[in-house]
């Protein structure tokens, strides 16, 4: 947590989750006009992507954990006890994405062309978040650039305290930042 005033609590995962938003819709906005779509289309597709993101994260997670939301159904919109699931996140986006692209004409291929490395760049900034809270843990390891979690308000199991392992969250921030810039396809 960076801080609070009252009961609104500022944390780390919330900043670096919103940079992700800001940072792929602002990339998706300059592919989008690099593309020559329609910008203004664009926009009011980027707000309707992410709210429906947001939507298909917390649905997502919901599903995924149904036993924690079985016997107080009205928890999953408690928001402020976290819950997000990319993979909701992702068809969510993606899929209102493209209703919002049908239904104002956009060219879907191109708005996907503009959308992709937008979507890596909020991801790779996006998954900088799990790194504090500790809710993306690899396999146990030795090598040097293991994370050690010792806080036990973190979201690591309390039998990976003080163990070090994988920083998963680091591999796929870096291949998100790489993917879609470096490797050329294979053959």
């Amino acid at each position: 947590m960076i801080g609070h005033v009252g009961p609104f609590m500022l944390r780390w995962y919330g900043v670096l989750f919103a940079s992700g938003i800001i940072a792929g819709v602002w990339l998706g906005l300059r592919e989008g006009r690099r593309k020559g779509l329609d910008i203004d289309r664009v926009q009011s597709l980027a707000m309707w992507a992410v709210a429906g993101g947001l939507v298909g994260a917390r649905l997502f997670h919901v599903i995924d954990h149904w036993h924690a939301y079985a016997s107080d159904p009205l928890r999953a919109f408690d928001v402020s006890s976290g819950g997000l699931a990319v993979y909701g996140g992702l068809l969510g986006g993606v899929g209102a994405g493209l209703v919002c692209g049908l239904r104002n004409g956009l060219p879907v291929w191109r708005l996907g062309d503009a959308a992709a490395p937008a979507m890596l760049l909020g991801q790779a900034i996006g998954r900088l978040a799990c790194i504090p809270n500790g809710d993306v843990l690899g396999s146990r390891t030795n090598v040097p650039w293991a994370f050690v979690y010792t806080n036990p308000n973190s979201m690591v199991p309390a039998e990976l305290l003080g163990v070090p392992t994988h920083p998963y969250a680091a591999y796929e921030i870096l291949f998100h930042l790489v993917s879609p810039f470096g490797f050329p396809p294979p053959g």
